[in-house]
């Protein structure tokens, strides 16, 4: 065998399969990123659009500037009045520039007349508009529309330069995108610090959860988290509250079996001292019973589970009918007479055993001394309102007195009723409910339960 067999097995942790604090600021930041890029290209399209159809409406109005200078003479030649046309007609490279085109003569700005500027009309006759790039760097928007004037066809062509415009329009495009950065990283800046300024109360209550767990610093958790955060420290401190209830329970039923175990060791010490005879066999017998006893009733007390954050409906409409179903045929020599007050369902929220543990001893007390009759009433309030009573001889108010008293010891319990009703006992009190003894009409015990749900 290798020295490795001898190892002990290793402890297997959850490994966090991703940081929530990175992704949401991963995402948070992606959504920032595609949203400032998104509004900037908007922006851009925006002005882009704008200053195009700014553009195009000032050609349409240059156009009908031109057709409006047109004139006809006496003969129907059509002149042109220049003065009309205004910067049109400014000589040089004034940014606007006209081309107009009837039958087979052209007029034209004297810079396109002796092709310092090279444009000229497409072939298609529909109004149309598009860029011009002269070798010289000059950018032109150009628009061409072709009309019936007169009885004749006109062709008119304008061109507006926009070389400055879009300058103008790039140097804002990037500061815009500038801008939109700059602003972009604030906001990443503000991100990260709200994010983590939001789980700071998750560091804080990990912090707690440790000195809590390995320093034993207080007994539940007490830092002030958001309120969706609330429900999850309510239910760890419940959870808290739980543990350290079984760990009290666990304790106490240690200390109560160490008590009562004191007694009959002792006399069985002492038995051994002397001579074997028949009657200290019986003695040691009994003796013997009694620690079973003992110990079966502390083995009962540890498995109950009591109050915690898991719960399962249990339908008591189902569950009595048969336990009385299997005490019957326990009893089946006693031949007594079950009387029933249930309604159609019951559902009770805690654990399935501990419910059946507490109806089956109390029960089971009641098959122990009834004489003939038992009668059963389950109320139709919230939570759990049951009554068992039995016509059998019943016990003392001294007795009931001293049965239910609050942390009394099993060894001082009262025999007869004894183990099962302190078993009950138990778990009424875990639940934090009420376990009341009376006397019943039928003439024996009468045993109220009360839990809330």
């Amino acid at each position: 065998m290798t020295a490795s067999a001898f190892q002990p097995p290793s402890e297997t942790q959850p490994q966090a399969s991703f940081s929530l604090q990175h992704r949401l600021q991963f995402f948070l930041g992606s959504a920032l990123v595609l949203l400032f890029l998104l509004q900037w290209a908007l922006a851009v399209w925006v002005m882009d659009y704008t200053t195009d159809r700014y553009i195009i409406s000032r050609l349409e109005h240059d156009i009908q500037t031109v057709v409006s200078a047109l004139s006809e003479k006496a003969n129907g030649e059509l002149i042109l009045d220049r003065s009309r046309l205004g910067i049109l007609v400014q000589p040089g490279f004034s940014g606007h520039y006209y081309h107009l085109k009837i039958d087979n003569r052209e007029l034209a700005s004297p810079v396109l007349k002796d092709d310092t500027l090279r444009l000229s009309f497409r072939e298609d006759s529909k109004a149309q508009w598009w860029e011009h790039f002269e070798p010289n760097g000059m950018r032109l928007m150009v628009y061409q529309e072709s009309r019936q004037y007169k009885g004749k066809m006109l062709h008119v062509l304008v061109a507006e330069d926009i070389q400055l415009l879009f300058s103008t329009m790039g140097w804002f495009t990037w500061g815009y995108a500038f801008f939109s950065l700059l602003l972009l990283l604030v906001f990443l800046y503000l991100q990260t610090r709200l994010i983590r300024q939001l789980f700071q109360p998750l560091h804080q209550l990990r912090n707690e959860v440790s000195a809590l767990m390995h320093q034993g610093q207080g007994s539940s958790l007490v830092s002030s988290v958001p309120f969706e955060i609330q429900p999850v420290v309510s239910a760890f401190n419940e959870l808290l509250e739980v543990l350290n209830t079984r760990l009290l329970r666990s304790r106490n039923a240690l200390g109560d079996l160490a008590h009562a175990l004191k007694k009959p060791l002792a006399l069985i010490h002492q038995l051994q001292k002397e001579p074997a005879t028949i009657h200290s066999q019986h003695l040691l017998q009994k003796q013997l019973e009694r620690i079973e006893e003992l110990v079966n009733y502390e083995l009962k007390r540890a498995r109950l589970a009591g109050t915690g954050p898991v719960k399962e409906a249990v339908d008591l409409c189902v569950e009595l009918p048969l336990i009385v179903k299997l005490l019957e045929q326990t009893y089946a020599s006693r031949n007594i007479a079950v009387r029933w007050r249930l309604p159609e369902t019951h559902r009770f929220y805690g654990d399935r055993q501990d419910l059946l543990e507490l109806c089956g001893n109390i029960l089971d007390n009641a098959f122990k001394w009834a004489h003939h009759s038992i009668r059963i009433t389950l109320s139709t309030d919230d939570g759990l309102n049951l009554s068992i009573e039995d016509d059998g001889p019943g016990c003392s108010r001294r007795e009931r007195e001293r049965l239910l008293q609050r942390g009394a010891r099993f060894d001082q319990q009262t025999p007869g009723h004894g183990l099962g009703l302190a078993i009950a006992k138990e778990i009424v009190i875990m639940y934090n409910g009420e376990l009341l003894l009376k006397d019943s009409a039928l003439g024996g015990l009468q045993v109220n339960i009360r839990i809330c749900s």
